[in-house]
């Protein structure tokens, strides 16, 4: 049985363990890109108050347009998730595996981003066991990414991972704050925009727009307009739960201070995406 997930530094620890040991046996880095939780610490090493991270693993493919899907061949991921010591979560149609990692259960999470078959499971040819999830919105990360070293401790070789770089992220996370609209997604979406180390606020938006894909499948600019009204003023819905979720995390900001600060950061974003499309 998979765990609630755990959103500490310690929970994230173990998630970049159980990251490197599959990378390690995947080899070529290019593969695959993470997405979701794990990101935002990466975007924002300058944080007072760090983010607080995730125990989980959302890993993006690219995985062809139906079409084309028989091209593909993603045995390599199959064998991965074998050698590294991965098992398969019952009921899960393939998209979600995990791994113990200090006695807690590490959950990866396998997505993709293709016009066809939005919000199903999508098999990968070549790996019978192995499935990706599909839905709109994270596509631009798989050329917006940057690329990280994942130190592993004395007589461990780092490994080299690709993230989802500033404006893929805050693509993909309007996305989930529009459908989802969990608290952890409006807390993620605001703590990026305005604790980013490329700018702040304005940067975030210009990344955003530099992001957007030549030819998408997904209206993103309607996406942001969305996301951003969940943040309109001080009681607005993403705003009071950005405060519960810092709070938690242990900043000591007046909750005044910390909804305005979330007001002002998300309007700066939408003015300057608007701007720089």
């Amino acid at each position: 049985m998979v765990g609630k997930n755990e959103r500490t530094l310690s929970g994230r620890a173990r998630a970049e363990a159980a990251l490197a040991s599959l990378m390690e046996s995947i080899g070529d880095h290019t593969k695959v890109t993470v997405i979701g939780g794990m990101v935002p610490q990466t975007l924002t090493s300058r944080s007072r108050t760090p983010h607080v991270g995730t125990a989980d693993l959302d890993l993006l493919l690219d995985v062809a347009p139906r079409y084309d899907r028989d091209d593909d061949d993603f045995g390599w991921l199959q064998a991965a998730l074998d050698a590294a010591g991965f098992t398969r979560v019952e009921k899960s149609g393939g998209w979600r595996w995990l791994i113990a990692i200090e006695g807690k259960a590490v959950v990866v999470e396998f997505m993709c981003d293709v016009p066809d078959s939005q919000g199903l499971t999508i098999l990968l040819p070549g790996a019978p066991q192995v499935a990706a999830l599909n839905f709109a919105g994270p596509a631009p990360a798989l050329l917006d990414a940057v690329e990280i070293q994942l130190n592993r401790g004395p007589g461990s070789p780092a490994v080299q991972v690709r993230f989802a770089g500033l404006g893929g992220y805050l693509l993909a996370k309007a996305t989930a704050v529009v459908s989802r609209g969990l608290d952890k997604d409006f807390y993620d979406f605001v703590f990026v925009i305005l604790n980013n180390d490329y700018g702040g606020p304005t940067q975030a938006g210009q990344d955003a727009a530099s992001a957007l894909p030549q030819n998408p499948t997904h209206d993103y600019t309607e996406t942001i307009r969305q996301a951003v009204t969940f943040f309109g003023d001080v009681s607005a819905q993403g705003v009071a739960a950005f405060v519960r979720e810092m709070q938690a995390a242990g900043d000591s900001t007046p909750p005044d201070i910390l909804a305005q600060d979330a007001v002002a950061a998300v309007g700066m974003f939408s003015d300057a995406y608007s701007r720089s499309r």
